[in-house]
């Protein structure tokens, strides 16, 4: 099993609205974005003129390359951050 690393939205956002998608997906490999991420990506893209193109850029993926995470699923992840968040 392949572990894919999580992506935010500030690193997605540039990579793609350069169309610099190969040169993240090489370096990275496939990788994955919650609901609520990939959300913010579609809600930002058409009101920024910068971002314009990562629209397109999202909707051509394919899931091989960046699979969308429920949010429902995010659970261990939010449970592990708020540990490391919270460790004194």
């Amino acid at each position: 099993m392949m572990v894919r690393p999580i992506m935010d939205a500030g690193p997605g956002l540039n990579f793609f609205s350069l169309n610099k998608e190969r040169m993240l997906f090489q370096a990275l490999g496939p990788l994955c974005l919650p609901e609520t991420v990939h959300a913010e990506m579609i809600r930002k893209a058409p009101n920024d003129k910068r971002f314009a193109s990562a629209q397109t850029v999202l909707g051509k993926l394919p899931t091989t390359l960046l699979e969308i995470l429920s949010d429902d699923s995010m659970g261990p992840l939010r449970e592990s951050v708020e540990r490391l968040a919270y460790m004194q």
